[in-house]
């Protein structure tokens, strides 16, 4: 989608709404180079591609300052960015050393990558991964709280924030909640390996809304969903799941590279 056909997208649908991305990586990252502070932007498709969502219709965005420099950059956790042409705030969580490694190296890369790419021989668990995952996530949803309002739309990403959208509907119940899914989601098979499947499954739910890469990740999903969640009305059909009155749509958004970039730049010197 274009830069001029998403802001009309959001201003026909959500013309009094606010968008606020949710991710574990920044957008931008400030860094001491000497004397002076640079700013770097991260590699990776995630932050590429919503940074162009947000400097196109502004908003908000929370994450973990994870730069030497952050702090200094930031003014009560918050800087707006991109630097060249400011147009949206970017609110850093700030996290220790011992959080990150439990949080981030630990429960999300030893236990819940692992095993969403189907490597079982990879996942290495330890209670206190999974203690400072959640607290971690605690951490995330209070930030956002601080900076969201009954007009926002929350757009959750990704596996390091799972238990996320739970904890913000907990708070409040009126948000508007969507999770993207940005790796795959394996069959029941695999899945139920997980320490805490219902756990994470039941705060996925509190979303309005999942995306997943391909009709698979969906569907599996789905099957997860009913194989351990009991009391929650799998509709397979339409991708619906409904658990405790509230009703959660999934779908499959598949993310391309720019073909038309590489296919031009490939004939090239």
């Amino acid at each position: 989608m274009k830069l001029e056909s998403l802001k009309s997208f959001f201003k026909e649908n959500f013309s009094e709404k606010t968008l606020l991305i949710v991710s574990n990586r920044e957008p931008y990252v400030h860094k001491k180079s000497g004397s002076a502070i640079s700013v770097e932007t991260p590699v990776g498709g995630l932050t590429s591609a919503l940074d162009a969502v947000l400097s196109a219709i502004g908003g908000k965005w929370v994450a973990w300052g994870s730069g030497d420099a952050d702090r200094e950059a930031s003014k009560n956790s918050k800087v707006q960015v991109p630097p060249t042409d400011p147009s949206y705030t970017l609110r850093r969580v700030w996290l220790t050393k011992t959080e990150v490694d439990n949080h981030y190296h630990g429960y999300s890369n030893q236990v819940l990558w692992p095993l969403c790419h189907m490597t079982l021989d990879r996942i290495y668990f330890l209670k206190r991964f999974w203690e400072g995952y959640v607290k971690v996530n605690r951490t995330f949803a209070k930030a956002v709280l601080e900076e969201a309002d009954d007009n926002t739309v929350i757009w959750v990403h990704d596996y390091q924030l799972c238990l996320l959208p739970r904890m913000l509907r907990e708070k409040r119940p009126s948000l508007v909640i969507a999770h993207f899914w940005h790796i795959p989601w394996p069959n029941w098979g695999v899945f139920r390996v997980c320490p805490q499947p219902k756990k994470i499954i039941e705060a996925m739910l509190c979303s309005d809304l999942i995306g997943f890469q391909i009709p698979l990740f969906t569907k599996n999903f789905l099957d997860c969903v009913a194989e351990c969640i009991e009391d929650a009305v799998v509709d397979h059909e339409n991708a619906r799941i409904t658990y405790k009155g509230h009703t959660t749509i999934l779908k499959a958004f598949p993310i391309s590279i720019d073909y038309n970039w590489f296919n031009s730049n490939a004939s090239t010197p």
